[in-house]
């Protein structure tokens, strides 16, 4: 569904990473140790802070005029391997895609030895070279592209850093890195003059735009991992129970058609719809009505199948499973 947002066309959406929601499904109700969840908790933080950089690529994005189209979060399959691309930004003479960084306080770029290089203030920390991710997912793309004989339109990357307050350093070659490091607030800029230098070489080619965004679309999956073989921890470790959704008491009570916090005393009548949505993501889609009973701590089969029905849950086929209508798209 191609949706279009002020100026820009955004023919898909970006949406909070399937790993990030699982990792804020789990954490509240971990039987871990606490340097384990501490850990845990700064992995999510990361994972957030990433996401809400992306966010900002979006909002300076729709500043482009409507012959671009943008497609977010794109994972796609090559040689048998997955590779995600954050922003896809395609208009009838190329193909952009400027890949989002978070990063506080200094980093450095190391343009001799590809080194990538942060100073926090409190450390220094090395990670992969930014332009080596972007180069390989430039790779990645173009021989996806040419497999499927959409290859004619040229490609170009961007790094982007989602905070002004960044401070960029360069050892080496500066005027090379400047042509593709910026901040989100320039990539619309960067964009449009790229593709109006590009204009003046090569004819536009709305035939070829279209055939790569529908295939694209047709073959694009949603990006997910195992957050339990990631991260080191297991379903076992998961409790069962209900949030209040008040101070965040697990252990909620069903009392009187309604749910009941024995911590605080609030009450509410839908607290359940979170908890089966917790389990949709951990567990599976699937789920049976003793499996919600035991994972809602409920006694009544009446009152565990009201529940399912409550929240988008179906009956399949008259069988004795339950499938989360909003995440068959998940189904394996």
């Amino acid at each position: 569904m191609i949706v279009k947002k002020e100026w820009i066309i955004f023919i898909r959406d970006r949406k909070k990473p399937i790993p990030l929601q699982k990792l804020d499904a789990s954490i509240p109700r971990l039987a871990v140790n606490a340097d384990k969840l501490s850990y845990l908790r700064m992995e999510a933080a990361k994972m957030q802070k990433g996401y809400n950089g992306e966010r900002k690529l979006d909002y300076h994005l729709r500043s482009l005029p409507d012959t671009f189209a943008v497609l977010n979060d794109v994972t796609l399959t090559i040689f048998g391997k997955k590779f995600q691309i954050d922003s896809l930004i395609i208009s009838a003479y190329a193909i952009y895609t400027p890949e989002v960084k978070s990063f506080e306080g200094t980093v450095t770029f190391n343009t001799l030895l590809r080194q990538f290089i942060q100073n926090s203030g409190k450390k220094l920390q090395g990670y992969k070279y930014p332009i080596s991710q972007v180069e390989t997912i430039h790779f990645h793309l173009l021989r996806w592209l040419q497999q499927r004989g959409l290859a004619g339109l040229p490609i170009y990357h961007f790094i982007a850093f989602s905070e002004q307050s960044t401070i960029i350093n360069v050892q080496g070659d500066e005027r090379a890195l400047s042509n593709v490091v910026s901040y989100v607030d320039e990539i619309p800029v960067r964009v449009m003059k790229k593709d109006a230098e590009v204009a003046k070489e090569s004819a536009s080619n709305n035939n070829l735009k279209n055939r790569v965004i529908s295939t694209i679309m047709r073959e694009c999956e949603e990006f997910d991992y195992d957050i339990f073989e990631r991260f080191g921890f297991s379903l076992s470790d998961i409790q069962p129970g209900v949030h209040c959704p008040e101070c965040g008491k697990l252990g909620m009570v069903r009392s009187h058609g309604k749910w009941h916090c024995l911590g605080c005393g609030a009450y509410s009548k839908d607290a359940h719809k979170k908890a089966l949505y917790d389990y949709s993501l951990l567990f599976s889609p699937k789920i049976t009505n003793e499996e919600c009973r035991k994972f809602l701590l409920l006694k009544s089969r009446f009152i565990a199948r009201k529940m399912l029905q409550d929240s988008h849950f179906s009956l399949k086929n008259r069988s004795k499973v339950w499938i989360n209508k909003n995440q068959l798209k998940n189904l394996i």
